[in-house]
């Protein structure tokens, strides 16, 4: 009923839009010598039918659970204006999910609402290309740690240098800053040393400076929760610093394709619990943990591709004891990971679109994961590919007491994906997680399988 209502305004507005652009644009075309060298709308409408039963959820594999409505669209439209000899200005909207379940009361509530739809809009300059100087501001994806440490759309601007450019030198220098939460800021620095169009190995440093109580946010997150530090009327706040190092690679070796990227961090978050009569409890937490992922990739045949990895992330024994007494807490944290490895347990699949960027990393009640895996891929045409992942996941620190393993489970997904023409995509996946002896509890010694079908209907232009 919703998206009967809402999707066509979007739609409608949307070409309304396009619509006066071109004509603006066209209308300008002798007189104006701002006039783009090349400008370019697109729109994209993804739209999903789905089926699903996840983990119950005091198994605590998500915080809260995902929509269970049997639709769900997501709508984007963008507008690139290109100066070839000076820069580009690119705008995004999307709609965020749309759904029955994202309107109350009459009104929108997704995670678009309160950004009238706004996703990004910045500017990336050519005009210094040359040079070997560039510069990106404004809302932008912004991606740190291959997507393990953050994986978001932020405020952020960026400056580079192409040393190659300057002084034949093959590095490349980055400088970047991106707001992730008020006055929270991540700065990075990052060194890039391409091989080859391909090939390249990158180190980076970033730096996470919090005053907001952003950190606090993170590990409730990984937690699932805080049931030991959380009480009636409390309220948290953090401060702190997180840094990570991360050193990334894509190379040939053979036959094979290796990428990889290993990332250790390490910090303090000072966390604070206070109630209408003033603070109660403080404590200083130290962080140290690390995160790992190697993938081999090999053509087997023309159609058919190989894919073995194994992703690893630290975990601690008793995190709510450290974090509770102000001690070390061993699991990885991030700020806003986006994983793809599986499709149940992390977010990917067909449904990537859809899915929420969330805090934190470190795995079930931060106790971390390790997860060796394997992919294939076979190209039936051009057009039409399948895609089978499978993979076995496990605690990587002991499990908490309630639980009778650290074996989270097996995961197998299967993908289809088909494009019908240059403008329409249909797909469709199915994944089951089988759940392990870190699900199983005395009440419930043997917990059902979590599943998911979904059905796509993607067109774009």
């Amino acid at each position: 009923m919703y998206c009967r209502k809402v999707l066509p305004g979007f739609l409608a507005g949307g070409l309304v839009i396009l619509h006066v652009l071109v004509v603006l644009s066209s209308a300008g075309a002798d007189a104006s010598a701002w006039k783009p060298d090349h400008f370019r709308p697109g729109f994209y409408l993804g739209q999903r039918f789905r089926f699903e039963r996840e983990l119950p959820t005091d198994l605590g594999l998500h915080e809260e659970p995902s929509s269970r409505e049997l639709y769900q669209a997501y709508a984007v439209l963008s507008l690139d204006f290109d100066w070839y000899s000076f820069g580009a200005v690119s705008i995004v909207m999307d709609s965020g999910e749309l759904s029955e379940d994202t309107i109350q009361d009459g009104k929108l509530e997704n995670d678009r609402s309160e950004d009238i739809f706004f996703q990004e809009g910045y500017f990336e300059s050519y005009f210094l290309d040359s040079k070997g100087f560039s510069f990106k501001v404004g809302q932008q994806r912004y991606v740190s740690g291959e997507s393990y440490i953050l994986d978001d759309f932020l405020l952020a601007g960026q400056v580079g240098l192409n040393l190659h450019k300057m002084i034949d030198l093959p590095l490349e220098l980055y400088a970047s800053v991106s707001r992730v939460e008020g006055s929270s800021l991540y700065f990075q620095l990052r060194a890039v040393h391409p091989f080859s169009s391909y090939e390249r190995v990158s180190l980076s440093v970033g730096w996470l400076h919090d005053t907001e109580g952003f950190l606090v946010g993170i590990l409730d997150e990984v937690f699932s929760q805080l049931p030991d530090l959380q009480g009636a009327g409390l309220s948290f706040q953090s401060d702190g610093e997180l840094l990570w190092v991360a050193l990334s690679a894509h190379k040939s070796i053979g036959a094979f394709r290796l990428t990889t990227v290993g990332i250790l961090n390490t910090g303090k978050i000072s966390w604070y619990a206070s109630d209408s009569s003033g603070p109660r409890t403080q404590q200083d937490v130290t962080a140290m943990g690390y995160l790992f992922d190697v993938q081999l990739a090999r053509n087997l045949t023309e159609k058919l591709t190989l894919e073995v990895f194994y992703l690893m992330a630290s975990g601690d024994d008793d995190p709510y004891g450290e974090v509770k007494r102000g001690g070390t807490l061993n699991a990885y944290l991030a700020i806003v990971p986006f994983i793809t490895r599986l499709n149940i347990f992390f977010n990917g699949g067909i449904n990537e679109n859809l899915s929420t960027r969330s805090l934190g990393v470190a795995g079930l009640t931060a106790r971390g994961f390790g997860v060796p895996g394997l992919t294939l891929r076979y190209d039936f045409l051009d057009n039409l590919w399948v895609v089978w992942k499978g993979a076995y996941l496990f605690a990587v620190a002991s499990p908490p007491e309630k639980a009778a393993g650290r074996e989270y489970g097996w995961e197998t997904d299967l993908m289809a994906t088909w494009d019908v023409g240059k403008h329409v995509r249909l797909s469709v996946e199915a994944d089951v997680l089988l759940p392990g002896s870190f699900f199983e509890r005395a009440d419930r010694p043997d917990p059902d399988p979590a599943y998911r079908v979904i059905g796509g209907l993607d067109i774009f232009f």
